[in-house]
């Protein structure tokens, strides 16, 4: 009996101790009041589409009614994502170029961020009037191309390729042979399909019709959830005027959120409303020079007309991608005489499944501090706080909807002060 008390006095010793040699993910907090970092990157590629694992939300040959539709997003099982403080348990896109969280998207809606619909949270990188390309509109007069492609390959050639308003997600269909397939990625003038031809097609002409997709990347508890919006144009009187793509991420735990714009042709002068809608807030573009360089930052409580007028000039650079990533804030004045750093208990506790997490800052400088959350084995299962903090009390709301029943331990390191304690979630 005495070495099975011993024993398990040692377990409790490994626990408790384990904490000193943990690795931190360099991550983002979890929980925030209604603000968002927002960084802006140059240039690039937006992400081509996996060979597996994709799944078709919208398709233009499959169904052509692409036109004031709102789909439901399958999120993948036990997805730690919260958004403005709210756990997010559903997401649904809207044809009208927005993403939105635990309710669905009013389908004639085409301008979520100022909407009198006050959604729980939503996404617009394009939020308008659009309508997809599909086999019922314009006969295809102007989203069609010439190609070739070999019976039993996936490879499809497409002369001067750069030039058309093909990229990847792109569902390509040939009417003479009633062959489809979406493009995976692009190189050069060679794009790789999702299937192979059913026969020889050289120098046919294809169509090029809209799509949603979807897929996820990495490992929980960092997984990241794609939704890629392909080859969407302005509803120009039931036809779509040019092209737009579009690519939203939501980072799993640290609730991380990234816009990255594909091509954007813009044929129509358009007036579209771009940024987040958390509630009553919103973080938009308000000029044009967001577009090129983050000289404005974007910020919460804004003026709600969060439109810009999108011309042949004035658009998103292709590649170019928006991250926002939430960040904390001070409940109390960063001035304040707050000498020593304190992290308190939960309240309440235990909880089901919200709690209040609150901390102090000591000093007179910032300093980076990490707040994180383990479960009984030792296992970091998130990362709540890693940022530099001015002196000044905080507090957060940690959600653990999608956390199993048991106890968990939370744990501050700032320099050398390090603090825990234990939370009780009974579901």
């Amino acid at each position: 009996m005495k070495n099975k008390s011993v024993k398990f006095f040692i377990s409790i010793l490994f626990i408790v101790f384990a904490f000193s040699s943990f690795t931190f993910a360099q991550t983002s907090p979890t929980s925030w009041t209604s603000n968002y970092n927002w960084s802006y990157t140059a240039p690039g590629t937006i992400d081509n589409i996996p060979s597996t694992t994709v799944t078709t939300v919208a398709q233009g040959r499959a169904n052509p009614n692409l036109d004031d539709t709102t789909w439901t997003l399958t999120l993948p099982s036990a997805f730690i994502f919260s958004y403005n403080g709210t756990a997010v348990t559903s997401a649904y896109a809207s044809s009208n170029g927005f993403i939105t969280f635990n309710t669905p998207a009013v389908k004639n809606d085409y301008f979520p961020i100022s909407s009198a619909n006050n959604y729980v949270g939503a996404i617009s990188p394009m939020g308008a009037n659009l309508y997809g390309y599909n086999r019922t509109t314009n006969a295809g007069a102007n989203w069609t191309f010439t190609g070739t492609i070999i019976q039993n390959q996936t490879t499809l050639t497409i002369p001067n390729l750069a030039t058309t308003n093909v990229r990847p997600g792109c569902y390509i269909y040939n009417t003479q042979r009633s062959w489809g397939a979406y493009i995976l990625s692009i190189s050069g003038n060679v794009a790789t399909m999702s299937a192979s031809a059913n026969e020889d097609m050289q120098n046919n002409t294809f169509y090029c019709h809209s799509g949603i997709y979807v897929w996820t990347t990495g490992t929980s508890p960092n997984r990241v959830y794609h939704i890629y919006f392909a080859n969407w144009g302005f509803n120009n009187a039931g036809t779509p005027n040019g092209v737009n793509y579009y690519e939203i991420l939501l980072t799993e735990t640290t609730n991380k959120i990234d816009v990255i714009y594909g091509l954007s042709n813009v044929t129509s002068t358009f007036t579209p409303q771009i940024g987040l809608r958390a509630g009553s807030d919103w973080n938009n573009v308000t000029s044009t020079t967001s577009w090129i360089t983050p000289v404005n930052n974007i910020s919460p409580n804004g003026s709600s007309s969060a439109t810009m007028t999108l011309t042949s000039t004035i658009k998103p650079a292709e590649g170019s991608k928006h991250s926002f990533t939430p960040t904390l804030t001070s409940v109390g004045n960063h001035n304040q005489n707050i000498k020593s750093y304190k992290l308190y208990g939960n309240y309440p506790n235990p909880f089901n499944p919200v709690s209040k997490i609150k901390f102090d800052v000591g000093g007179t400088t910032s300093s980076n501090v990490i707040v994180s959350i383990y479960d009984i084995s030792g296992k970091e299962v998130m990362v709540l706080v890693n940022q530099n903090l001015q002196p000044g009390s905080y507090e957060m709301m940690w959600n653990a909807s999608n956390m199993a029943s048991g106890n968990y331990f939370c744990r501050m390191t700032a320099g050398d002060f390090t603090s825990s304690f234990k939370m009780s979630l009974i579901k």
